[in-house]
């Protein structure tokens, strides 16, 4: 017989919760907009000597490769890549890089308050 820890899934749950959208009728992002997320921050990467931008680009790489890996199968995400490459604009590419971090930084703040959540601060 398996055994299951009892309050794992109760943890497990508002994890899940507290990283879930507001509404269920919200758009989910555009696999195009994913793309082109992952292409600027791979050319912003190769451009900075900066470390901490770098990490923060390597951190928003993994971020955007993860989506567009749940959305598409694994013989389309070239094709996607390919077609994100074609359409970003150098007039347009640090407007759209700004919203990609943005929305990077809100999945980080999502994920370490659902953290906080699983592990309150312990008192003495």
């Amino acid at each position: 017989m398996l055994y299951r820890r009892p309050t794992l899934y109760p943890a497990l749950a508002a994890a899940v919760l507290a990283i879930a959208p507001d509404s269920v009728a919200a758009a989910p992002p555009s696999i195009q907009t994913d793309a082109q997320c992952l292409v600027l921050g791979n050319a912003l990467s190769n451009s900075t000597k900066d470390e901490n931008a770098q990490r923060a680009l390597f951190a928003a790489h993994f971020f955007y490769l993860g989506r567009l890996r749940v959305e598409l199968a694994n013989d389309k995400l070239p094709a996607a890549i390919d077609q994100a490459e074609k359409t970003v604009r150098p007039a347009t590419a640090n407007a759209m890089m700004q919203a990609c971090g943005a929305e990077v930084q809100a999945a980080e703040k999502a994920a370490e308050d659902a953290g906080k959540s699983l592990h309150p601060a312990r008192t003495k």
